[in-house]
């Protein structure tokens, strides 16, 4: 993975991630390891980690690991979270020795926007809101927790930075049914959606058929949406393969 100087300013702007907190390993000069932490309140998150490829296979990994863990503690932090890929075992295996434990497992998914006619005739309706009134929906009825990089202080760090976000209610008559927040730049990306229950089906798609416009011909992507989450069914229901699966892993910090 190659990170320019624009994406790494997003990141940590949207993870905020702390260079502070974060811990770089060289070797002779050369930057050859890094664990970058984001923290909140009391809470921590592995924004990534990484070994130059020269230097694999010395125990780095683990090192700058057990750094930036040091460096979450010396911060009072209750907590720190981590995405791992699935296929990853090394990976797997070094954060299980570290004391991480399997949280729950999240799906990447990048497909396009189903066509209105999937959503039942009978089913709501969706008109653009302020993006506080999706919001607001959404942390009433949010099925679980949502993952860091969509969590509710991802969203308040990109609004303050300026970032554009758009707010979709979807409705039966005068009834709010489901809520989405999204970003549109050439895709929709998903930050937040939530329903009522029993709606996940019919307000999940209608919400996705909204996307369905030309500011977004690639599309819809949706990072570390929950397995076990209403809309991850919904998307299944549709034929939808997810790109990639991940392990959300938890450390509780002595």
């Amino acid at each position: 993975m190659h990170v320019d100087g624009p994406t790494m300013r997003f990141m940590c702007v949207a993870s905020d991630l702390d260079r502070g907190a974060s811990r770089l390993v060289r070797e002779d000069g050369e930057a050859v390891a890094i664990a970058m932490l984001g923290v909140r309140g009391d809470e921590g998150w592995i924004g990534g980690m990484g070994v130059a490829p020269s230097h694999r296979g010395h125990g780095l990994g683990e090192h700058v690991m057990r750094a930036v863990l040091e460096s979450a503690r010396s911060r009072g932090l209750r907590r720190v979270m981590l995405e791992v890929l699935e296929p990853n075992i090394h990976a797997i295996r070094l954060y299980e020795r570290l004391g991480f434990t399997r949280v729950r497992d999240l799906e990447v998914w990048a497909f396009p926007a189903p066509d209105a006619p999937l959503a039942s005739e009978d089913g709501p309706t969706v008109e653009k809101v302020p993006v506080e009134v999706a919001h607001r929906f959404i942390r009433d009825h949010r099925a679980a927790p949502e993952p860091w990089q969509r969590a509710d202080g991802t969203l308040a760090a990109l609004l303050a930075d300026g970032a554009a976000f758009e707010g979709l209610l979807a409705k039966r008559g005068d009834l709010a049914v489901g809520a989405m927040v999204t970003r549109v730049a050439g895709r929709a990306s998903v930050v937040q959606l939530a329903t009522l229950p029993g709606e996940a089906a019919p307000a999940t798609r209608a919400l996705l058929a909204s996307l369905r416009r030309d500011d977004a011909p690639q599309g819809v992507r949706w990072v570390n949406l929950p397995a076990t989450d209403p809309a991850a069914e919904v998307l299944r229901a549709l034929g939808i393969t997810c790109d990639a699966r991940q392990h959300e892993m938890e450390l509780v910090l002595g």
